[in-house]
């Protein structure tokens, strides 16, 4: 069903345009114990080559920003743990998550790889499953989900 979503609207820039004009400035979704929230990254710390330092703890790292497209997830695990996802300067999904709840330094970053055409979006999740989803560069829709114990790898959504 969502990959014919991604076709029947004339493309995947189509696509994440739409749902970005629908989602305010912060998005909260609510799954069960679970708290997903997209938010733009701030203009105001935008660089003259459209990144900006993005901080999960002690671990710094630099990330596309420019526009209200480059957004970050923040998902809560059902034991109070959070997971950021962010695009990268080298245009690949990175995360990074707090090992315990209240974690103050976090893992380090993390990467997932791939070449992405248009900001993380949460495409909600049920406990402890989270699922993401970016325009891919070459236009298409590609999703990636935990599965309880390991994520996914991406695939066509």
């Amino acid at each position: 069903m969502e990959r014919r979503f991604w076709k029947t609207v004339g493309g995947v820039v189509a696509a994440m345009a739409l749902i970005l004009a629908t989602i305010p400035a912060a998005t909260v979704l609510a799954g069960q114990d679970v708290v997903v929230k997209e938010v733009p990254v701030s203009a105001a710390s935008i660089d003259s080559t459209g990144h900006c330092d993005f901080r999960r703890g002690v671990h710094v790292g630099r990330v596309l920003c420019g526009s209200h497209i480059w957004t970050y997830v923040d998902f809560q695990w059902s034991d109070g743990r959070w997971e950021t996802f962010v695009v990268g300067t080298d245009a690949a999904v990175h995360h990074i998550w707090q090992r315990w709840n209240g974690d103050t330094e976090w893992s380090g970053w993390q990467t997932f790889g791939g070449r992405v055409y248009q900001g993380v979006r949460s495409l909600g999740s049920t406990t402890n499953r989270p699922r993401i989803a970016v325009a891919g560069g070459d236009f298409n829709g590609y999703c990636l989900n935990f599965d309880g114990r390991n994520w996914t790898g991406w695939y066509h959504c």
